[in-house]
C-alpha cells in the first residue's frame, strides 16, 4: 500500500502546494453559498420586516360601526397583551367622488393600489349593522335571510397589500366574535388543547431533514464531478498518462491512490459548502425557517460522517469510470452529468415526504439510500437494521464500480487512445 499512498500525496500535493487552487477547491464554494444565502435571507427579512412596520392605508366604503368598534377593541388588546401584533392601519372612509362613473370599482382600486395610494378596500353594504340585526333576528327566528355583503379588494402579488388583507381579515374575526358575544352565544363551542405526538429531537430536525440531505448530497457530488473527472481523464490529456503507468507500481495500486485521494478531496471540498450553510443560517432564517438547536450524539455524528463518506465514495465511483473511459477532462464532465442529475433529482424527494420507508428495500437502491440515510439520522428516527443495509448495499455498489475502474484502466486501447 505504500505505492498507493504515494500517488495518494502526489494527488493531494497538486491542490494542497497551490493556494489559488486550495481557494478555489475548499474555500471559495463554502463562501459563495454564505454570501449569497445569507443576502438572500437578509433581503428578503429586510422586505417582510418593511411590509410589518408598513402603515397600512385600508379605505372603506359604506363603513359600519361595528368595524371601527373591532378596531378600537383590537388596540385596547393590543395595549394590554404584548402578544397582540401592532396593528400599524390607517382605517377611513373611501372617496368615491374621485372615481370617474365610467371606470369599474375594481379597476380603479386596483389601480390605487398599484400606485400605492391605498392598500387594501373594503366595501360593505349600506346600513350594514341593521342588515346583520335583521339576519340574526331570522336565523333565530329560523326563517330564511341573507348575510349582508362584504367585498375585500386586494392585491395579494403586493407585500403591503398581502399585509393589509390580513390585518382586515382580524378585524373581521373579532368583529364577528364581539357581535356573537353580544348574543348571549359563546365565542367558541369548544376549547381545544394541542398534544405535540413527535418528540423534541423530531420536531427540531424537521426543517434541515428536509433541507440537508439534498444539500449534503448536490455539494458532495459537485464537488467530487471535477476532482474525479480529471483524475484520469486530466492524466491522458496532459499527456502523462504514459509515465504513471511505466512507473514501477502496480496499476491496482495506481488505481486505490486516485480512489482515495479523490475521496479525500472531494470530502473536503464538500465540508466546506456544507460549512457555508450552516453559517448561514442565522442570517437565513426566512429561507430555511426557525432551525432548532440540535443536540446529537457521538454516534449520529459517526453515522453522519460515515454516510458522507459513502456518498464520496459512491460518487467517485462513477466518477472515476467516466475519467477513465473519456478521451478528456470535459468528455468525462459530460459522461458524469447524468449521474449528478440523477444524484440532484433523488436528493429532492425528502422534501415531498413526511416520513422514512419501512420496507427495507428502500434501503438498497444507490444513492437514495444514503439521502434516506442522513433524513432518518437527522430526524432521530433511522433504525440501525437500516443503516447497515445502507452501509453494506453501499460498499457493494462501491466494490462492483470500483472494480470496473480497475479493469478498465488496465485496458491499454482506453489509456492511450487518441
Amino acid at each position: 500500500m505504500k505505492h498507493a499512498f504515494n500517488i495518494v500525496r502526489k494527488e493531494l500535493d497538486k491542490i494542497f502546494r497551490n493556494p489559488r487552487l486550495i481557494f478555489s477547491t475548499f474555500i471559495l464554494p463554502g463562501l459563495l453559498i454564505f454570501v449569497i444565502y445569507s443576502l438572500l435571507g437578509t433581503t428578503l427579512k429586510t422586505q417582510v420586516q418593511k411590509a410589518n412596520e408598513h402603515i397600512s392605508i385600508i379605505k372603506v366604503i359604506n363603513c359600519p360601526e361595528s368595524f371601527l368598534a373591532a378596531r378600537d377593541l383590537y388596540l385596547s388588546l393590543q395595549e394590554n397583551d404584548e402578544s397582540y401584533l401592532k396593528l400599524n392601519a390607517e382605517i377611513d372612509e373611501f372617496d368615491l367622488s374621485q372615481k370617474d362613473e365610467s371606470t369599474e370599482l375594481k379597476d380603479y382600486a386596483a389601480r390605487l393600489v398599484e400606485e400605492g395610494q391605498i392598500d387594501a378596500l373594503i366595501e360593505f353594504e349600506d346600513d350594514f349593522d341593521d342588515k346583520i340585526e335583521t339576519f340574526l333576528e331570522a336565523f333565530l327566528n329560523k326563517e330564511q335571510a341573507t348575510a349582508p355583503k362584504i367585498t375585500i379588494y386586494t392585491d395579494t402579488t403586493i407585500n403591503n397589500s398581502s399585509v393589509a388583507l390580513s390585518k382586515i381579515n382580524v378585524l373581521l374575526g373579532l368583529m364577528n366574535s364581539t357581535k356573537m358575544a353580544e348574543l348571549g352565544n359563546p365565542q367558541s363551542i369548544y376549547s381545544n388543547e394541542t398534544v405535540e405526538l413527535a418528540s423534541e429531537e423530531e420536531t427540531s430536525g424537521q426543517m434541515i431533514g428536509m433541507l440537508l440531505p439534498m444539500l449534503i448530497t448536490i455539494f458532495v457530488f459537485a464537488g467530487g464531478m471535477s476532482v474525479g473527472a480529471d483524475a484520469i481523464a486530466g492524466e491522458k490529456e496532459r499527456g502523462t498518462i504514459s509515465t504513471l503507468l511505466m512507473a514501477p507500481i502496480s496499476k491496482s495500486y495506481i488505481v486505490v491512490g486516485k480512489i482515495i485521494s479523490t475521496i479525500i478531496i472531494t470530502v473536503l471540498s464538500s465540508l466546506g459548502s456544507f460549512i457555508g450553510v450552516i453559517a448561514s443560517f442565522p442570517n437565513a432564517k426566512e429561507l430555511f425557517g426557525e432551525v432548532g438547536m440540535i443536540s446529537f450524539g457521538f454516534v449520529q455524528y459517526l453515522q453522519i460522517f460515515t454516510v458522507i463518506l459513502l456518498i464520496a465514495l459512491i460518487s467517485t465511483s462513477f466518477f472515476l469510470i467516466a475519467s477513465t473511459i473519456a478521451k478528456s477532462t470535459k468528455e468525462a464532465t459530460m459522461y458524469a452529468t447524468p449521474v449528478y442529475m440523477i444524484a440532484m433529482v433523488t436528493s429532492y424527494i425528502p422534501i415531498f415526504t413526511d416520513k422514512l420507508p419501512k420496507e427495507i428495500g428502500s434501503y438498497l437502491i444507490p444513492i437514495y439510500n444514503l439521502i434516506l440515510g442522513i433524513k432518518g439520522i437527522l430526524l432521530s428516527d433511522l433504525k440501525t437494521l437500516h443503516f447497515v443495509a445502507i452501509v453494506g448495499s453501499t460498499l457493494v455498489y462501491a466494490i462492483l464500480l470500483l472494480s470496473l475502474v480497475r479493469v478498465l484502466f488496465k485496458s491499454e486501447k482506453l489509456m492511450f487512445q487518441k
